[in-house]
């Protein structure tokens, strides 16, 4: 009985340590979250709620896919959530941070690149946080 009671007491600790454990963002979880610094969040579509690329890193160069497909998210991002709560990002148009560019400020959502910008529009292809020493910002 004392087993069982020491093993019950164990449990309800080791069950209030997991639940009291901060949430932590993860790239290319799928999820687009703010925790633990933010992410940027890359959507094909033009309401931001398609197919998902998230990261909490800046990227020379859209190699990779949209969460769960196999479509390249290079030149086919329509919408942008910066998440980061204290950190702007610039997007451009061409890999390595070059060609045009826009601000996605922090915490900013923008729907469909191209209402403002039609250059923008199925165009991205690298971004930055304004924090990373290689961004041009």
């Amino acid at each position: 009985m004392r087993k069982l009671h020491i093993l019950g007491i164990a449990s309800a600790v080791l069950g209030i340590t997991a639940f009291a454990a901060p949430a932590h963002a993860a790239s290319y979880d799928g999820v687009c979250n703010s925790s633990s610094g933010g992410e940027i969040c890359l959507y094909r579509d033009k309401d931001a709620q398609g197919p998902i690329y998230d990261t909490l890193y800046s990227k020379p160069s859209y190699t990779g896919t949209y969460y769960g497909t196999g479509t390249s998210i290079n030149d086919s991002v329509t919408s942008i959530k910066n998440l980061d709560p204290d950190t702007d990002a610039m997007v451009f148009t061409n890999a390595n941070y070059t060609g045009d560019d826009s601000m996605i400020w922090s915490g900013a959502t923008f729907h469909d690149m191209g209402y403002g910008s039609p250059w923008m529009n199925d165009s991205i292809s690298s971004h930055c946080f304004i924090n990373n020493s290689a961004c041009p910002y």
